[in-house]
């Protein structure tokens, strides 16, 4: 199955536009390794907040075999959740949410 790379930068960039960018979140997601002899090439990315009252991320790894996997979510620089090896693209609209606080992402009220 071939996972969709243009869906995940979507999810990424609405979430940090959410609620009229109301949480000031930043995102990013680039290569880390060029196509592998498997084919496969190797990004990573997430969405921050990190301001002198907040610190909250979401960092994760994405290929398009292995969709989105290593999941890490931090709050004051500390993990709080176990990693999440593997995760599909509406549970981790959920999870953007609740960690962030996010209502609506941008985008889904058009």
């Amino acid at each position: 199955m071939k996972h969709d790379l243009q869906q995940l930068a979507e999810t990424l960039r609405n979430a940090a536009y959410s609620d009229g960018q109301s949480h000031k979140l930043d995102w990013s997601l680039y290569i880390v390794h060029p196509k592998t002899n498997d084919g496969d090439v190797g990004f990573s990315g997430g969405i921050w907040k990190n301001d002198k009252k907040e610190y909250k991320s979401l960092h994760l790894s994405f290929s398009e075999t292995l969709g989105i996997h290593d999941v890490h979510i931090y709050t004051k620089k500390s993990e709080i959740y176990p990693q999440i090896k593997k995760i599909n693209n509406d549970a981790l609209k959920s999870l953007i949410k609740k960690h962030f606080g996010i209502n609506e992402f941008y985008g889904e009220g058009s």
